[in-house]
């Protein structure tokens, strides 16, 4: 009985969730209603929805300009939703992902780092590898290609670079999506592998040139900088928003958990995602991470306190001690 109870007043919270009294509860501190935390699904939403359309107001944000997307899982669905679209969007090299240049998936601060190195600045280095399925570039994700012949490959990597300068000069608008804290560092040539290294038959023996590496808060804060930065003394018109990829690391070569080790990085690259903001003109954040992850039906109608089932969920653990 005690167990149909809780699952009708689940139901009931659910029911109230989609259709909310009010937009917020009543206040006593006269503050703006973008202040005050939203009830229900749909004001939920329509305050990130705001949120957005009023930092994009205020810097005249436009689909019809030059717009290019960089980073993880969201940079992907922008750049397919702008491919998509009536807007101007044209792709400069071909890849999978529909960006404007070859960069592949970009899953840290320090791989953005390099690609904003390597595409503006002269002194870093080309690095070539011959994995399993031909010769490839591993400063960038596997997507990028393989290759029959370093030279072949090294030709390759001279073009993008070349296009990848030119779509960072050229944009107007560029969104930034972060997505993971941790990766692999070459040893011996001293880079980051745009993705972990399975694709080399020794990473899989003692893994000698291999080093996991999980990025430290003071870590991140100066990659990302050293990207914003570089960005825009290079392109003085450029303005830039970041975002926070709400997928979850698929695996961690860790120790811990991986959920845990996701949610971890997760709140690491939005404390300093925050930071750049307020310490950077023209930066923005689009609030993606938040539509997704805090738009949540196991919240009550206030969408802050959690339903009776989930805490009923989460405490049953301990009868199995």
């Amino acid at each position: 009985m005690a167990n149909i109870k809780i699952y009708l007043k689940n139901f009931l919270q659910s029911i109230k969730r989609f259709y909310p009294k009010n937009h917020t509860s009543n206040t006593k501190y006269k503050l703006e209603k973008n202040q005050i935390y939203p009830q229900g699904k749909s004001f939920f939403l329509k305050s990130l929805e705001n949120e957005i359309l009023n930092t994009f107001k205020k810097h005249s944000f436009n689909l019809n300009k030059n717009i290019s997307s960089i980073g993880t899982c969201f940079a992907e669905e922008f750049a397919l939703f702008l491919y998509n679209s009536k807007f101007r969007y044209e792709i400069f090299e071909k890849n999978r992902f529909m960006f404007q240049s070859n960069w592949g998936r970009v899953y840290t601060p320090k791989n953005l780092q390099q690609i904003i190195k390597y595409s503006i600045l002269k002194d870093f280095e080309i690095f070539t590898a011959n994995g399993k399925k031909g010769f490839f570039d591993p400063v960038r994700d596997y997507s990028c290609g393989y290759y029959n012949s370093k030279d072949e490959l090294i030709k390759n990597i001279k073009i993008h670079r070349k296009i990848s300068k030119q779509v960072f000069l050229n944009t107007e608008f560029l969104f930034i999506t972060l997505g993971q804290t941790e990766g692999w560092i070459d040893k011996k040539n001293n880079f980051m592998w745009g993705t972990a290294p399975v694709s080399m038959d020794n990473f899989y023996g003692d893994r000698k040139d291999f080093e996991l590496k999980d990025f430290s808060i003071n870590e991140i804060s100066e990659d990302l900088n050293f990207s914003l930065e570089t960005l825009k003394q290079f392109n003085n018109k450029i303005k830039i928003f970041l975002t926070l990829s709400p997928v979850p690391s698929h695996s961690t070569f860790g120790e811990k958990n991986v959920i845990v080790s996701s949610s971890v990085g997760k709140a690491k690259l939005r404390v300093i995602i925050d930071q750049a903001v307020k310490n950077f003109s023209d930066v923005e954040y689009f609030p993606s991470y938040e539509n997704v992850i805090l738009d949540n039906s196991n919240f009550q109608v206030d969408n802050r306190h959690v339903k009776t089932l989930k805490k009923y969920e989460i405490f049953k653990v301990f009868d199995q001690i």
